[in-house]
């Protein structure tokens, strides 16, 4: 699948595959087996805003405008487009700085995109979990995981929900990464001693393909 000005390959078109902006258990053809994201995570968003941050519909501060699964989408892009571009390595702001014609940090895909305040404000918000529905630490039941394995769940779910055939013969890779934050001892989420310069704890990412799909 490509675009067919430029041959560039449609990206949107396999997000739309594996991380689907509509809710797929709504409003989609029938018997679609794939797990919504961008609905999920809109929905997730509104609920955070409302009870923990206390932004919307309370009288105090700033109000917050609802979102939806589109601009969900818009948010995750402009984070590709910001690490495309090399990173901001936290001077996301600049992608958005058009007041000076030599920022060749500007990004006008990001600029044109969203207002800087609003890409804000959905940051300080945007969840992929209902923490009012969720098991405390402690709780029978509770995943120390669950505010970050949305995306990973959907996309394999997905993948194998879209996988009509798949070759015998596999390679793969792995990336070790250094990490300290959610995840109990004994939880199983991040291991000791990987042999990682600099940390103590980390984790693997591995990437499996079929072989002549080199």
């Amino acid at each position: 699948m490509c675009d067919a000005r430029d041959e560039a390959p449609d990206a949107l078109f396999f997000c739309q595959l594996l991380l689907p902006i509509h809710d797929a258990t709504k409003h989609t053809i029938d018997d679609d087996p794939r797990k919504p994201c961008c609905p999920h995570a809109a929905e997730c968003t509104e609920v955070h805003a409302i009870t923990e941050l206390k932004t919307r519909g309370s009288g105090v501060g700033h109000s917050f405008k609802e979102t939806s699964p589109a601009e969900i989408l818009h948010w995750d892009g402009m984070l590709v487009f910001d690490g495309v571009s090399g990173g901001s390595h936290g001077g996301m702001l600049r992608r958005f700085d058009r007041s000076r014609p030599d920022n060749s940090c500007c990004n006008r895909h990001i600029s044109d995109c969203m207002a800087a305040s609003r890409w804000l404000e959905i940051k300080r918000s945007i969840k992929l979990n209902n923490n009012l529905t969720a098991f405390e630490r402690g709780e029978d039941g509770h995943n120390p995981t669950c505010e970050c394995d949305c995306t990973f769940d959907v996309v394999v779910h997905n993948t194998n929900a879209l996988t009509s055939k798949a070759g015998l013969d596999l390679f793969g890779d792995e990336s070790t990464w250094l990490f300290g934050g959610w995840g109990d001892a004994g939880s199983g989420v991040i291991k000791n001693n990987l042999e990682k310069p600099g940390g103590s704890k980390g984790g693997q990412t591995v990437l499996v393909a079929d072989v002549d799909r080199i």
